[in-house]
């Protein structure tokens, strides 16, 4: 019973704040998709198109990016990214808590990770921080482990609270990923971890057990 009342508010709070932000019934995260289990809820913080990385010079895919071209082909997908990722600066540390504990709580499944960065990257040190206690609260409050992937070498994320999968050895990450063409790919030492395209079949990316490199076929 306080479980239902407790979700009645926050049902009740997230369509004023929706309302208030201009958001209407916009889906702003989203439950797994064509390679990720709907216990996943996906975060961007901001779009591929204006990714930092790739305007920094670090993306090394940014030539056969997935998302972009989802959001080239998707006008909605990039209406939602662009807008999202203008909001990511304008909201608190509590309304994103809010924003959060509204989809977790009304998840079609039970929620086990939160994935940041489907498209773009952290904009900046702040951010890399912010996500970290959220990241925190996320673990200490649901039991939700976060994970992101990111090219910025030139920020900290040493002791984040958050799972790092970087595609830059310069980065202190979990791991490591290498965007290699079907050729390589398919010409990798038999002891290559090969990423399998979906992460319904593999949990590397969720965990912190397995540190080291994992290759990825391009698209």
């Amino acid at each position: 019973m306080k479980t239902i009342i407790m979700k009645t508010m926050m049902n009740t709070n997230i369509i004023k704040f929706q309302e208030r932000w201009g958001l209407g019934n916009m889906q702003v995260f989203s439950y797994g998709n064509a390679k990720l289990p709907k216990e996943t809820l996906i975060v961007n913080i901001t779009s591929a198109v204006h990714c930092p990385s790739e305007r920094l010079g670090f993306c090394r895919c940014s030539k056969v990016c997935y998302a972009k071209k989802c959001e080239r082909i998707y006008k909605a997908y990039l209406h939602k990214n662009t807008l999202i990722e203008s909001y990511m600066y304008l909201w608190d540390d509590k309304d994103l808590k809010d924003m959060l504990m509204y989809y977790i709580l009304n998840a079609p499944v039970k929620i086990k990770y939160v994935r940041l960065n489907e498209a773009g990257d952290f904009p900046d040190q702040q951010s890399v921080d912010r996500w970290s206690n959220i990241g925190r609260w996320l673990y200490k409050v649901f039991g939700i482990k976060t994970y992101c992937y990111t090219c910025r070498e030139d920020l900290n994320f040493s002791g984040v609270h958050f799972i790092v999968n970087s595609s830059s050895p310069n980065i202190k990450a979990h791991r490591w990923f290498f965007c290699v063409d079907k050729f390589q790919f398919n010409n990798l030492p038999n002891n290559a971890v090969r990423c399998k395209g979906d992460c319904r079949k593999c949990n590397l990316c969720f965990n912190s057990r397995y540190q080291g490199v994992i290759y990825c076929k391009q698209h």
